[in-house]
């Protein structure tokens, strides 16, 4: 009967009920919940936006709350503890609106098992061992200063299907390592890496770099490389972006590196870079 009745029950009176006994909170903990999407900004303040239904394009009973520093562990870390363990969501949003920090009371969050199917932001890779294997589809990483291997020793990375990593500071190697994985995990075609590279300047720095790594180019397009890769069927592309290219968002020094189809044609180049 309990059971049935959380089934009508919002997501602010589930959460209430589990505070009133140890029977009730086992009876709320038992039934997993759908949310959409969830967003956090890390600001001053700190602002948590919950939503979770979403029909026809319209968003209904949404959540928003802001909190302040002294809240994180009394309040935040509580409430998404039990929202991450109990519910399957679709989407997690985490933006740090001063720097790229990443939320340290990430490392707080208690339970496992989390289902979340496209996460996108910035978050410590430690998040990433509560996760449900084959959990995250979807996932757009921002770091400052991208570690490939402290990220990809964790499993559930192998079940990600599309990636962006944007990245403040990442090597020629780190992004080759990259590249390498997500070909071994056959990563959908589209997914890439933006960084910034002072390291180097021209594109023949960058050829030098890639055959050190042992990789083989298949083609060079002005300050466009085409690298070939073990998987038969996808390859990458290395772009340097000129300073003609430099949009909004991309400052002197972006490299771009791509999953492209093997059979890609030169003049289809601009489509992958561009999108």
């Amino acid at each position: 009967m309990k059971q049935e009745c959380l089934k009508w029950m919002d997501l602010k009176t589930k959460y209430k009920l589990r505070s009133t006994s140890k029977t009730e909170r086992r009876v709320v903990n038992s039934q997993k919940f759908y949310i959409h999407v969830i967003r956090l900004n890390i600001g001053n303040p700190i602002t948590l936006s919950i939503c979770p239904n979403h029909t026809v394009g319209i968003v209904t009973d949404e959540i928003y709350v802001n909190f302040q520093e002294e809240d994180i562990m009394p309040t935040i870390v509580p409430l998404l503890s039990f929202i991450f363990t109990n519910a399957r969501i679709r989407s997690l949003y985490c933006t740090n609106t001063a720097n790229w920090e990443t939320p340290r009371f990430f490392t707080h969050l208690e339970g496992r098992g989390y289902q979340i199917r496209m996460l996108r932001g910035l978050y410590p890779p430690s998040f990433l061992e509560k996760f449900a294997l084959n959990s995250i589809e979807r996932m757009v990483y921002d770091v400052e200063s991208l570690d490939s291997d402290e990220l990809f020793k964790h499993p559930v990375i192998d079940g990600v299907r599309f990636f962006t990593i944007c990245c403040l500071n990442c090597s020629i190697s780190e992004c080759i390592k990259v590249g390498q994985k997500w070909t071994d995990n056959d990563v959908e075609i589209g997914s890439r890496i933006e960084t910034i590279n002072d390291q180097y300047q021209q594109i023949d720095d960058y050829i030098e770099a890639v055959k050190a790594q042992g990789w083989k180019i298949v083609n060079i397009a002005g300050k466009t490389l085409q690298i070939e890769t073990k998987n038969r069927k996808k390859h990458l592309l290395l772009r340097v972006l000129q300073d003609t290219e430099i949009r909004i968002h991309y400052k002197e020094g972006t490299i771009i590196f791509i999953v492209v189809p093997a059979d890609i044609q030169h003049n289809d180049y601009e489509k992958y870079v561009g999108s």
